[in-house]
């Protein structure tokens, strides 16, 4: 299903069109006045009927979207596919990965950037840079559970570890600093993210946020505990 962004800037909810299909078989992500839908082999842009546009490439198991500042990137089982708008022209791009690569399966970065970050399986970190059209592949200091791409100056990427523990890395994948463990990590709902200068983790089991200055040798800023799970959570305001 496909909303319209600027009728829900005014608190209303505006269905633009519905595809039916089998769960977890494809990925639908809007970019401007369209939408690409990944399924059954195929990526196809979709005008804001839902009508095929013309625009197709291909796109196996895909799985994990995100918006960079460059376009809309979704994840396939040999790569990346990168949609970016010319006003109403839609063109999609392969990023292939490196051969034998582990694939990614969810990108996060500070919203808008143009670099996104995705772990690699067990073996580290992925780094897809959407105006370069390229990866890059960083060592895992400790087994983790999420990343985030900060994107700043400095190349800051920050990851969650299974243990429950924030770390700061470098663009290289060394890592700079490391906080207690915060967070039972395995639990549903626990999330990462970045803003310029700061990391919010949000803790549903513990009932807290948790506020690091990751710049500062991952400080905890403030805590903030909740009166109930913080479940669902998103940054706002930046």
């Amino acid at each position: 299903m496909l909303l319209d962004t600027e009728a829900l800037s005014k608190g209303e909810i505006v269905e633009r069109f519905r595809r039916e299909l089998d769960p977890q078989a494809g990925v639908l992500a809007p970019i401007g006045s369209h939408a690409v839908l990944a399924a059954d082999g195929l990526a196809r842009v979709l005008d804001e009927d839902g009508e095929p546009s013309g625009a197709e490439a291909a796109c196996i198991d895909p799985e994990g979207t995100i918006a960079t500042r460059v376009g809309v990137v979704i994840g396939c089982a040999d790569g990346a596919l990168l949609a970016t708008a010319d006003g109403d022209d839609v063109t999609l791009e392969a990023i292939a990965y490196p051969d034998g690569a582990e694939r990614a399966t969810s990108f996060a970065n500070r919203e808008g950037r143009p670099t996104a970050a995705a772990l690699a399986g067990d073996r580290g970190i992925w780094l897809l840079d959407t105006r370069e059209r390229s990866w890059t592949l960083l060592p895992a200091p400790a087994p983790l559970v999420q990343v985030t791409a900060v994107d700043d100056d400095a190349e800051h990427v920050l990851a969650l570890a299974a243990d429950g523990r924030v770390l700061v890395l470098d663009g290289s994948g060394a890592q700079l600093a490391a906080t207690e463990p915060l967070v039972d990590a395995s639990q549903p709902g626990v999330a990462l993210i970045a803003d310029q200068q700061r990391a919010y983790l949000a803790a549903p089991a513990e009932q807290r946020l948790v506020e690091i200055d990751f710049a500062d040798g991952a400080r905890i800023a403030r805590t903030f505990e909740t009166p109930t799970e913080p479940a669902f959570t998103a940054l706002t305001g930046r």
